[in-house]
């Protein structure tokens, strides 16, 4: 299926979005009828999920705290015995269930919180 910018853009907005498009081949997030912020400095992560706040599953919080070491995802995963691909998947998980936008965001919530030392 294909969609010409005019059928994104409208897609787009009508969902919700606002004009995220360009066309000039950027993602931009409209914040005002006059200013327009490329997408990649408009991220800002999203607030914890708090019906998910401290159901951390065990793995994720054994992974976290080898990130935590200074291990890569790829010395993490080699250090359990998983894919890599794995480890990015619970650090995504992580990442969303703590409110996290990096690394260090997230290790620093989880020591906030009392999940890992």
């Amino acid at each position: 299926m294909s969609f010409s910018n005019e059928s994104f853009l409208a897609q787009t907005h009508a969902q919700g979005y606002g004009d995220m498009f360009n066309g000039y081949g950027s993602f931009v997030v409209v914040v005002s009828d006059s200013t327009q912020v490329p997408a990649v400095q408009a991220y800002k992560a999203p607030a914890a999920n708090t019906s998910l706040l401290g159901f951390l599953t065990p793995r994720e919080i054994e992974i976290l705290e080898l990130l935590g070491t200074g291990l890569s995802v790829k010395g993490a995963a080699r250090e359990l015995a998983i894919s890599p691909g794995t480890v990015k998947w619970h650090v995504k998980n992580i990442y969303y269930k703590l409110g996290a936008s990096s690394r260090e965001d997230a290790l620093l919530k989880a020591r906030l919180r009392k999940i890992i030392e």
